[in-house]
Formats: C-alpha cells, sequence, structure tokens
C-alpha cells in the first residue's frame, strides 16, 4: 500500500466575505476575491480532502454564484460534493451549507439537517472516498454557534449516523469517519460540543482531535479553537497545523496522516 502522506483540512469559507461582518454587505467582485485567496490556499496546501463550511450554491446574496464550482474550477480538484442544509427558494434564495472537494473519487454521499427551518438551519455533509489508503468516510459538521444545548443535541444526531453507517458498512470491521467541521465551541468547554463529540465517539472507537493548543477564531485576533479534525487512532498523525492565513474569519486545519503499521498491513 502507499504510505505517502495524505492531508486534510477544514475551514470555514464564511460565504467566501472575508473577515467582513456579512456576506449581503459585499459585492460580488469581492466575494470572488476571496475566493481567489481561498483558491489560493488550497492550491499552496494541497490537501486530499477538503472540509467547507458556509459555501453557497444558490444565494441571492452573492449573485447566485455557486461558490464550489468556482473553486474546483480554480484548484482543478477534481472530486466535489454538496450538502445544503439550509434551503430557501423564492424571490430571496438562500441555499447553502457544506461541501467537500476530494483529490479522490467519491463514491457515496450524503446530507443530514439538524432541523428543517428554511433560514438559519446547521447540518452535516457524510462522503466516503476511494483513496490510496482504502475507502475513507468523512463527516463534515457545522453546529449551532447560539445554543450550548442546541448543540449537544446536534451530536447526538451525528454519534447515532456514525454508528449506523459503521454497522451497515461491516459490522466486524466498521468504518471509523474522519469528523472535521466548524463545532461553534471550544474543546476545553464541557460539557459543550467539540468534547462531548470527541468523548461519545472515543467511547466506541479512539480518537484524537486537532488543533491540540492553538486558536482558529477569529482569524484576525485568534482567541479560541472552534474548528476541528478528529482523526481515528489506526492513523497517525504526523503533522497538524492551523492555517495563519486571512482568507475567511475562521482559520484553516491542516492535518497530515498515515496510516499506522498494523493499518498497512
Amino acid at each position: 500500500m502507499e504510505t505517502s502522506t495524505f492531508k486534510l483540512l477544514t475551514l470555514n469559507i464564511a460565504h467566501a466575505r472575508g473577515p467582513i461582518l456579512h456576506q449581503g454587505l459585499v459585492k460580488q467582485k469581492t466575494i470572488l476575491k476571496w475566493l481567489d485567496k481561498i483558491a489560493t490556499l488550497l492550491i499552496d496546501l494541497d490537501p486530499d480532502i477538503v472540509a467547507l463550511q458556509e459555501i453557497d450554491e444558490d444565494s441571492r446574496w452573492n449573485g447566485h454564484l455557486d461558490l464550489l464550482e468556482y473553486l474546483r474550477e480554480k484548484t482543478g480538484i477534481a472530486f466535489s460534493a454538496y450538502g445544503m442544509h439550509n434551503r430557501h427558494d423564492g424571490k430571496f434564495r438562500l441555499n447553502y451549507g457544506n461541501a467537500f472537494l476530494s483529490k479522490h473519487p467519491i463514491i457515496q454521499d450524503e446530507v443530514v439537517a439538524f432541523d428543517k427551518k428554511k433560514i438559519g438551519s446547521k447540518g452535516f455533509l457524510y462522503c466516503r472516498c476511494d483513496t490510496p489508503l482504502g475507502l475513507l468516510d468523512f463527516i463534515n459538521v457545522h453546529l449551532d454557534f447560539k445554543s450550548k444545548k442546541g448543540r449537544l443535541i446536534q451530536c447526538h444526531k451525528i454519534k447515532k449516523f456514525v454508528l449506523n453507517k459503521e454497522i451497515e458498512y461491516d459490522i466486524y470491521n466498521p468504518m471509523t469517519p474522519f469528523v472535521m467541521g466548524d463545532f461553534n465551541a471550544q474543546m476545553k468547554s464541557q460539557p459543550d460540543a467539540a468534547r462531548f463529540l470527541l468523548e461519545e465517539v472515543s467511547a466506541h472507537s479512539h480518537y484524537r482531535s486537532y488543533p491540540v493548543k492553538a486558536a482558529t477564531y477569529p482569524s484576525y485576533l485568534p482567541r479560541k479553537a472552534i474548528d476541528y479534525i478528529f482523526v481515528p487512532e489506526a492513523y497517525h498523525v504526523s503533522h497538524s497545523e492551523v492555517i495563519r492565513r486571512k482568507v475567511s474569519d475562521h482559520n484553516a486545519v491542516l492535518v497530515e496522516i498515515q496510516p499506522t503499521s498494523k493499518e498497512q498491513n
């Protein structure tokens, strides 16, 4: 098996508004400028899998740009999947959510919205990729920013989904997903969402979370870590880093992994 480093990256792109307060205050040419900065970041870092949050498929506030397709064309990353958990059609269209970009074929994907609200809903996107490390599962999450109780309820839904997917794949050889995204909660805050979900999934299959200490938000003066990548124990992390390049109001998290010797066999 090929054992070269495999890179994961998560970034809340904030609708490609940069550090500006709200995307509704930004002209389309400014959105395109920040999209180009994000694309340059992805080209420079060359990740295998990219999890993006707050990405628009078709929204009035940016002139109905398809942000994922724009990034895919700019970066040359071959495969993509949208997870629209916020859909509001009509005169003021707002269709956005999570997305994956992948250098490797996406053979299955599924989106789960946490509620049925037309505006402001959060959710997660699941995908299975055929990679040089074999079939890998990924979950891209964006949790509620207002309510700790709401985030914990959302975590229970993620945990249930993960367990169902593992059983569906092979109860004797479970598929353990990487979990990544914007948790809107700090790991040190107990029992808030980040630590709660890490402990819940680790009770079934041990995980480690990254970044360990560095802050991710806000990008212009990082004060807290709310963006994470959870890595299953079957993979060795050779490098992790919070990327200090201002392309959003969040900083990106990069993790480089290799399978353990057991996994390689």
